[in-house]
């Protein structure tokens, strides 16, 4: 590598040791396994379980990846003044406090109100929960109007363009 390219090369940081993989061989085990979230997971097919998270906290965001192996009915709750993103990582669809979500759609919760999640089995789930006030001013500073109303409603789901006004 030439000096020029060591120069612009990533640097190991606090931030590799913020990423994390949690196997968990409990529905419950797996429920509390997810940083800063207040959850209880009921396991609704037959069968061993196996979940895994894979995740990175930052002081404003939490990013993750969720795979259940099992269908899971579970009641969720994320951190006061935050908002909760989540979506399908495959063609899978799920329920969220008993509406249908497609694959093609974004559920979006409000932090601090708790939720219904029912997930299928061999279910896997990008999540992305954001301090609001950290949102909002980095929509200020891009020149993007947030829709809050469509970011506090009770249940939102639809495509991204929702979000914005």
């Amino acid at each position: 590598m030439t000096e020029e390219n060591i120069k612009f090369a990533p640097k190991q940081s606090a931030t590799a040791t913020r990423w994390c993989v949690l196997e968990a061989d409990d529905a419950d085990e797996q429920a509390h396994n997810l940083k800063a979230w207040q959850q209880q997971f009921d396991q609704i097919s037959m069968g061993q379980f196996y979940g895994r998270i894979e995740e990175v906290m930052f002081e404003h965001v939490h990013a993750f990846r969720e795979h259940t192996s099992r269908a899971i009915r579970q009641q969720c709750n994320v951190w006061p003044n935050a908002i909760w993103m989540g979506f399908s990582a495959d063609e899978k669809s799920c329920r969220i406090n008993g509406h249908q979500v497609e694959k093609n759609q974004l559920m979006i919760r409000p932090g601090n109100t708790q939720f219904e999640l029912i997930t299928p089995e061999d279910f896997d789930i990008y999540g992305l929960v954001v301090n609001q006030d950290s949102l909002q001013l980095v929509a200020e500073k891009q020149g993007i109007k947030l829709d809050s109303h469509a970011l506090n409603s009770p249940l939102k789901c639809g495509s991204h363009t929702n979000l914005i006004n």
